[in-house]
């Protein structure tokens, strides 16, 4: 077994990481630090300039790519045009990085698909809070092929088969502000 200090790497404030937590925003300067077995590791985390001021802010995995359609039979009409051309773009694929449902990982993470929110960095806003990081950026990665699946099983042609490929490069874990 092995301990570590719980110190933030930036500034050494204390660190107080739930037992689930992968990652955790330092309450005093904001510096993200991932929790793995090697240690405390300091790791990109950037805030979304948004409109409107908020005081919670939930964390994404946001990749870039595309999906490469295969192959799509369905039952009746056939959506396979509307799906390759939909799919035809790079997109950002949006996976919630904190605790949540299967039922709400699907609501969110198709909602930011299909939205293709424009991200904008910002410096991190003062007094913020940052919901917990329990989602690791491999496990993100494997919920891609589930969002891709349900938004295709989605379209109106009853969907028989379908034969996808999702390309996509390393995450970049944003903090986006709290609806």
């Amino acid at each position: 077994m092995k301990l570590i200090a719980l110190r933030c790497s930036s500034c050494s404030n204390a660190l107080a990481p739930n037992d689930d937590d992968l990652v955790i925003a330092c309450g005093n300067c904001g510096a993200a630090i991932a929790i793995t077995d090697e240690g405390l590791q300091p790791i990109e985390l950037r805030f979304s300039v948004s409109g409107t001021a908020a005081s919670q802010y939930q964390p994404w995995w946001v990749f870039e790519g595309r999906v490469q359609i295969n192959r799509r039979e369905a039952q009746s009409g056939n959506r396979r045009e509307e799906a390759i051309q939909f799919w035809s773009q790079p997109r950002s694929f949006f996976v919630p990085a904190w605790e949540l449902s299967l039922q709400a990982l699907k609501r969110d993470g198709l909602e930011m698909l299909k939205r293709q929110p424009q991200l904008q960095a910002g410096t991190r806003p003062a007094q913020v809070r940052l919901s917990p990081v329990v989602v690791s950026a491999e496990d993100a990665r494997r919920m891609l092929e589930f969002l891709v699946l349900s938004l295709e099983a989605a379209r109106a042609d009853w969907l028989k088969t379908i034969d996808f490929k999702v390309e996509v490069g390393e995450p970049v874990l944003w903090a986006l502000s709290s609806r």
